[in-house]
């Protein structure tokens, strides 16, 4: 949410609508330990929040983090003051690092996403032959 939020600033610019949102347990969300803390320094690029490389995993392996997506997405579109502008024929999501495996999983769950654009990398296990064609990389 903070070391790449001048993408959906830049494509803001370009008149397209985006939302950036902290799945479960990174970023400013509550997560499962709220006795840990963030650490920011935007001049360096810098954000961490301790103890997420162990909050992820089961918000992860209970797919939260692709209902994240999905949720953010009806909001957008059901339930945003933009939803009249929005073309639902063209959504895409972006992810980078971890986020570009759960922007892979979230393309082949949720049918109204037609666009991926995983910045660092991709979760593998789940493109195939059949999925390759389907998310056209």
């Amino acid at each position: 949410m903070n070391a790449y939020n001048w993408i959906p600033k830049t494509l803001a610019e370009e008149e397209y609508v985006v939302i950036i949102y902290d799945p479960p347990g990174l970023g400013k969300s509550e997560g499962d330990f709220p006795f840990i803390f963030n650490i920011s320094v935007p001049k360096l690029n810098l954000y961490y929040r301790f103890g997420s490389a162990f909050s992820k995993w089961p918000h992860y392996l209970k797919q939260d983090y692709t209902q994240a997506a999905s949720n953010a997405l009806t909001y957008m579109l059901e339930n945003s003051s933009v939803k009249h502008i929005i073309n639902d024929s063209s959504i895409g999501i972006i992810g980078h690092s971890f986020g570009g495996v759960v922007a892979t999983e979230v393309m082949l769950k949720d049918e109204r996403f037609d666009t991926i654009i995983a910045l660092s990398h991709g979760n593998s296990f789940v493109i195939n032959k059949e999925n390759f064609e389907k998310i056209n990389l």
